[in-house]
């Protein structure tokens, strides 16, 4: 059952006594996979939101997301230029333990009369043994207010977007070895490293530890926050109050927040705090062009081991979050987008369509989240990243069709600009429409593609089963009476897609989404001749007479193409490509 009520939409939307933003899910821009390595900087950045601007903002896409601002390179001495090799990078910190911005990449980040260079002790601590209780990444320790993202959040709020960061759970490893101050108490960080995984000490005699036992990724040197401690709350009250109220930031994703969720477990209770803490936070003032209105901070939680809807109806009920992952890293590629729920990671068809059926999409206003959309062209290396999906190809039309029925926030995960095909997907008016008004989405046929897939191996999948159709089903809001579109339009602070004009003016009355999840009839991955399905009005529900007694017309027409589908009086028919979808909006 779906959870939100009006009542319950003033208090955590409207009303002033609760700041997390919930009722939509986000949308704007993803650093992470447009420039790796250390070429990405404040100059590239702003370059990239210049053109977000110019070519995305009209259709919504107002964040911009940034990605590891903390890590940076130093100068190299006699050169005047920075340092680009990432295993020389320090990790930036202040002096309470919470990350800033390096100002090497990141030039605006200077402020308070700080020079840049003696606001900050560098560390090169280092060690020798990886799973060291001492072992960190080198640091530099910065004196509070000498570094902030906030001239840079107020140059993207004149443009008309929002500043988004990547942060990440509990505290930093550095922070415990120089055992520096929670803000506003007389605890040290040290103090307050959560040394038990569920009531399991994670030390032992040696000081030696498993990090994933700690802070949630053994990529990340973080340790967890014992929630319990009279301080715990103190600093994650401190980190949102300076991501919020002092950096002016609108979207934080908060890494590394792992693990099956229950309120008996560690991460629970540590999740629970920085959404507390975000709640805490007085609205964001000041003007973003073309608002004037106070806005608040959307919390995402990540990565995707949020995999059971168990876990995520959690999140739900209990707020913790806006949006939370329900996959991993997502990159592209067929078995990310197809495989089975056992592939690493999660097939995204097979996740989305497991938390539609438990009705947890927009659930008490949150969101499962699939990642960023992978289309276009991508910066990313390794195996997951697999840009069969870019510029245009048929999994492009895939990952926008399930991202916009299943709601799954919509941070375009590509470098700028987008190529003219993906641009024309991702500002689509009716997909967008699509993203904004399905409801109740149901599950109408499930055919899970036989994939075998062995990561290890190239190529690591094998495509046994030639055929098979993905058919979700979803209401449309009522803007009149829905509760989140109701509150986005006192609210005044997001956009709401209207659709082409025929959706405007004739609005649909059921949106499906259909995929073929196979290979029949398809002479490469680009598409071959295609297959045709027939779906019947009285399988979307579609039974009522008119006064005369016959059936009442409905017309079926497809998003991308904008044609209207073969029907006749008992359904419809449409001609779909192989690893292919679209959207198809239904209209008397």
């Amino acid at each position: 059952a779906v959870l939100h009520t009006v009542s319950l939409l003033c208090a955590v939307v409207v009303c002033v006594d609760a700041k997390m933003w919930l009722g939509m899910p986000v949308m704007g821009w993803s650093s992470f996979d447009s420039q790796q390595g250390g070429s990405y900087n404040e100059t590239y950045a702003r370059k990239q939101a210049l053109y977000q601007a110019e070519n995305l903002l009209a259709s919504g896409y107002d964040v911009v997301s940034q990605v590891g601002v903390s890590a940076g390179g130093i100068m190299i001495p006699g050169t005047g230029l920075p340092d680009r090799n990432a295993s020389h990078w320090f990790r930036n910190i202040d002096e309470y333990g919470r990350p800033v911005p390096d100002a090497t990449r990141w030039p605006s980040s200077v402020v308070s009369g700080g020079d840049g260079e003696g606001d900050c002790v560098c560390d090169p601590h280092n060690c020798t043994v990886p799973s060291s209780w001492d072992c960190t990444q080198p640091v530099c320790i910065c004196k509070e207010g000498t570094r902030s993202m906030r001239p840079f959040a107020e140059w993207l709020n004149g443009l008309g977007l929002r500043l988004g960061l990547w942060t990440w759970k509990g505290v930093h490893r550095s922070a415990v070895i120089h055992k520096l101050k929670v803000k506003g108490t007389n605890y040290t960080i040290d103090q307050i490293v959560d040394r038990n995984l569920d009531g399991t000490p994670c030390i032992d005699k040696n000081k030696t530890t498993n990090r994933v036992c700690f802070g949630g990724c053994d990529w990340m040197p973080t340790l967890g926050v014992n929630a319990s401690h009279p301080a715990a709350q103190a600093y994650y009250d401190s980190l949102y109050e300076l991501f919020g109220t002092e950096w002016k930031t609108e979207f934080v994703k908060a890494d590394c927040n792992c693990g099956v969720i229950n309120k008996n477990r560690d991460n629970f209770k540590e999740a629970e705090a920085q959404a507390l803490a975000v709640k805490k936070l007085p609205l964001i003032q000041g003007i973003v062009k073309g608002s004037t209105k106070p806005r608040t901070l959307a919390l995402s939680i990540s990565p995707g081991v949020i995999s059971d809807t168990l876990s995520g109806s959690i999140v739900a009920q209990n707020q913790l979050a806006s949006m939370y992952r329900v996959t991993t890293d997502f990159h592209g590629g067929i078995p990310r987008v197809f495989g089975p729920a056992n592939y690493p990671g999660g097939g995204s068809m097979e996740r989305a369509r497991e938390f539609a059926n438990a009705s947890l999409i927009g659930a008490n206003f949150t969101f499962p989240d699939l990642d960023m959309q992978a289309v276009g062209h991508m910066d990313c290396s390794g195996e997951s990243c697999n840009c069969n999906n870019c510029n245009g190809t048929n999994l492009a039309y895939v990952i926008i069709s399930q991202w916009a029925i299943a709601r799954s926030p919509l941070l375009v995960g590509s470098k700028l600009p987008l190529d003219p095909i993906t641009m024309a997907l991702t500002t689509n008016k009716d997909m967008l429409f699509v993203h904004a008004y399905a409801r109740n989405q149901t599950i109408l046929e499930y055919y899970q593609p036989n994939i075998s897939c062995t990561p290890s191996v190239k190529p690591p999948c094998d495509y046994i089963n030639d055929h098979g159709w993905i058919k979700w089903l979803a209401d449309v809001a009522d803007p009149s009476k829905d509760p989140e579109l109701v509150a986005r339009s006192n609210w005044g602070s997001r956009h709401i897609p209207r659709g082409t004009a025929s959706t405007a003016t004739n609005p649909p009355v059921k949106i499906m989404m259909i995929a073929n999840a196979g290979w029949a009839n398809a002479t490469s991955e680009e598409g071959g001749a295609g297959r045709v399905t027939f779906t019947s009005w009285s399988d979307l529900g579609l039974t009522k007479l008119t006064e005369l007694g016959e059936q009442a017309g409905y017309t079926a027409r497809d998003v991308f193409s904008q044609e209207l589908l073969p029907s006749n009086s008992s359904g419809f028919t449409a001609k779909v490509t192989g690893f292919n979808a679209t959207l198809v909006l239904i209209q008397k």
